[in-house]
């Protein structure tokens, strides 16, 4: 398959995320758990995450944080509220990838992996995204060594001017306060949540219960 206009097939993009990623993702004791997807537990509470997520054209390695504490709402006309407990439905909520803070920008090598230019131009654009991301993704995973550690990288992500825009993110910040047991923090970004979510009343009513329940039952340290 060397013609570059050439849209690889899903069967092989797959093949590829195989071959390039699988090997050193167990060396660093992630499961497979997705054609796409690997994921690792060490403590808990959360689940570090690596991906390949598709928009279609290409393949962007992400990673991060899933935390079991924290609900997210699926389907844009059903609004049902979920969790992503376990390590297949692994979602980072506090996720990085090399198209800059809060996807923002400047874009790294590597940051994507175009999968309509051919099988050459795939696994080239592959082996770039593992040599040049991939030890920056897992060493950022492996500097969290608790769920304290956690606060900063939050704390840091909370500076940024358009925070508010990323509600997954501010919504995990606010679970996250509030299973830390910092509560007056923690309501003050569960109230701008709400103040800002264009979700029904109903799924606006389902988050505020959830969170009053992760309010009464801190993470014990």
């Amino acid at each position: 398959m060397n013609d570059t206009s050439s849209i690889c097939s899903p069967a092989l993009v797959d093949s590829v995320v195989a071959d390039t990623f699988d090997r050193p993702m167990t060396q660093a004791d992630f499961a497979k758990v997705g054609s796409r997807k690997y994921v690792r537990k060490r403590f808990i509470g959360a689940r570090d995450t690596v991906l390949l997520h598709s928009d279609r054209t290409s393949l962007i390695l992400v990673w991060g944080f899933s935390f079991d504490f924290v609900p997210h709402i699926s389907g844009r006309f059903t609004e049902t509220v979920r969790w992503h407990r376990t390590d297949k439905s692994a979602n980072p909520d506090l996720r990085y990838s090399g198209l800059g803070r809060l996807c923002s920008g400047p874009r790294e090598p590597g940051a994507t992996i175009q999968v309509w230019r051919g099988e050459s131009q795939l696994r080239q654009e592959a082996e770039l995204s593992k040599a040049q991301l991939l030890p920056k993704a897992i060493a950022k995973l492996d500097s969290v060594r608790s769920m304290r550690d956690l606060r900063h990288l939050f704390e840091f992500e909370a500076r940024e001017k358009y925070f508010f825009n990323f509600r997954q993110v501010v919504l995990a910040y606010a679970f996250y306060l509030a299973k830390m047991g910092d509560e007056v923090e923690a309501r003050r970004y569960m109230s701008e949540w709400l103040k800002l979510s264009n979700q029904r009343e109903e799924t606006k009513k389902t988050m505020a219960r959830l969170f009053e329940e992760a309010a009464a039952s801190p993470l014990v340290q």
